[in-house]
């Protein structure tokens, strides 16, 4: 829902006097560098925001939203705005105010006994991962691949996927409203609840999905669950020919129903030895010794007539060794796939190489580097990226119907999607498609921002929604055969003046 031409450009220079006055003058942003910085993105292009607000205690964020709704000015949450290849720290619209939310980044809590954490929007990876070794090593953060620099909370209310399904884990929520009203989910609506991060309902209806891929309030700190650290861990890899891919998906399938593979498991295209394409699938087991024996002898059963398989507890030392037992070939970043394996062991986090990236998005002849990676930030290498991630039936043959579909699409653009799958779930995989091209060619760029769309119609038509949306997809929740009405409804109640994020997703 757009807000009305005069809810866009309201009286912003009374609202940034007025900002000013509570964060002063060094954290309400205006001058045209801080504008283009928080304007970069990998899509083809994305609308520029008005002004930055940069709080630093979430005491000020209520106040923020006041005069906002006062002044007509609409506000655009982001965490740390690293959401590459979906619109990173850019507005869906034009006319909009960045509320940066990277400096609320304390660790309220840390609970060791219970095994949760309660931390603010601009807590990183990085940041939890260190707190957690120091404090309560006994517990890990089920961590994503999208490095040590980015934010949990806005990656759980995206519903990003990393070890495993991180919004599941989520429990209990502050979230301020567009009128300034705090709301707490679950059982922190109780002034004195002791079991607001511990228990997820709470008394009579439960809020929290309301500011999951919302733009109904600001979450200003979240209740987490950790996972405990296993016994034992050694990831598992099976690599498979590319026409047994369906036999693959239906193999993984109840390893994950019955917990064999407790995580998320990440299925790469790969190069075989004779140089044709291959799946790989990287994996974990948990568990004792005599536990992980027993799985062991289980997959070489399942995937011994349609793969090779290996188990390794750290990275390997012989890369060449492991990628001949593999049947998979040397390319740039392969030994990534690797060290991503032995963080499912340690708990440490994983962050590609820019080697890896670089290959990730296409290699040198799609994004055509001017000169060799230093950085595995997309944005500091102006790579182009679409990210669309489509979600269908964790069956072989409904994620092959799923990627012929998106290949044939397109490919009558003139692309070859970059592609790999992922099973947070027994029952439900995820395609996570990369539109991958040249951003310093104006021609290329208009190209994939069409195939995005075309993409993201085509797998929804065919029954296979997106799992989340970028900015220039939101348009889809406005087409016919995808019933919003309610979330509308509810938008229109709790922020009638579209004070917050206009566009995004409601």
């Amino acid at each position: 829902m757009s807000p009305a031409p005069e809810r866009r450009f309201g009286n912003l220079a009374r609202a940034i006097a007025q900002w000013r006055e509570i964060l002063g003058p060094k954290r309400v942003l205006v001058d045209n560098s801080t504008i283009d910085r928080y304007g970069r993105t990998t899509l083809k292009r994305a609308p520029k925001t008005l002004a930055v607000l940069r709080p630093r205690h979430a005491a000020e964020v209520p106040k923020l939203l006041r005069i906002a709704r006062t002044q007509r000015i609409s506000l655009y949450p982001i965490s740390r705005g690293r959401n590459w290849g979906w619109g990173e720290a850019c507005p869906v619209t034009e006319g909009q105010v960045v509320l940066d939310l990277g400096d609320l980044d304390r660790i309220l809590e840390i609970n060791a006994e219970l095994g949760y954490v309660v931390i603010e929007p601009g807590v990183t990876q990085g940041q939890l991962a260190q707190a957690l070794a120091a404090k309560a090593p006994e517990w890990w953060l089920e961590s994503t691949n999208a490095g040590a620099e980015t934010s949990i909370v806005g990656n759980a209310l995206e519903r990003g996927l990393g070890v495993n399904d991180r919004s599941a884990s989520v429990c209990g929520l502050e979230a301020v409203l567009a009128d300034g009203t705090k709301v707490r989910t679950g059982f922190g609506n109780f002034r004195h609840s002791r079991v607001t991060h511990v228990a997820k309902w709470g008394v009579g209806p439960n809020l929290e999905g309301l500011f999951s891929q919302s733009n109904l309030g600001v979450v200003t700190r979240m209740g987490l669950w950790l996972a405990p650290k296993p016994s034992g861990a050694e990831s598992c890899l099976v690599s498979v020919p590319a026409s047994a891919l369906p036999r693959l998906i239906d193999a993984l399938r109840p390893l994950r129903l019955r917990g064999v593979l407790p995580t998320n498991v990440h299925v790469f295209p790969v190069r075989g030895r004779n140089r044709q394409l291959r799946w790989l699938a990287v994996g974990v087991i948990h568990g004792s010794e005599a536990v992980r024996a027993a799985h062991r002898r289980e997959i070489n059963a399942l995937f011994g007539n349609i793969g090779r398989t290996l188990f390794l507890e750290r990275a390997p030392e012989n890369v060449d060794s492991a990628l001949k037992t593999l049947a998979m070939a040397a390319t740039p970043g392969v030994e990534d796939l690797f060290r991503a394996g032995a963080a499912l062991c340690s708990g440490e986090l994983f962050s590609p190489s820019p080697k890896f990236l670089l290959a990730y998005l296409g290699g040198e002849k799609v994004q055509k580097p001017p000169r060799a990676p230093t950085s595995a930030d997309p944005l500091v290498n102006d790579y182009g990226l679409y990210f669309l991630w489509v979600t269908c039936p964790a069956v072989g043959r409904d994620v092959e119907a799923a990627i012929g579909l998106i290949s044939k699409v397109s490919s009558r653009f003139g692309f070859q999607p970059q592609l790999t799958i992922q099973q947070p779930n027994g029952r439900a995989a995820v395609l996570v498609a990369r539109i991958c091209f040249n951003r310093r060619d104006g021609k290329e760029r208009n190209r994939a921002s069409r195939c995005y769309r075309a993409v993201l119609d085509a797998t929804t038509r065919a029954g296979f929604p997106p799992w989340r949306l970028g900015i220039e997809g939101m348009s889809l929740l406005k087409k016919r055969g995808v019933e919003m009405d309610v979330p509308r409804r509810l938008k229109a109640l709790m922020d009638p003046e579209s004070v917050l994020a206009p566009g995004r997703y409601v």
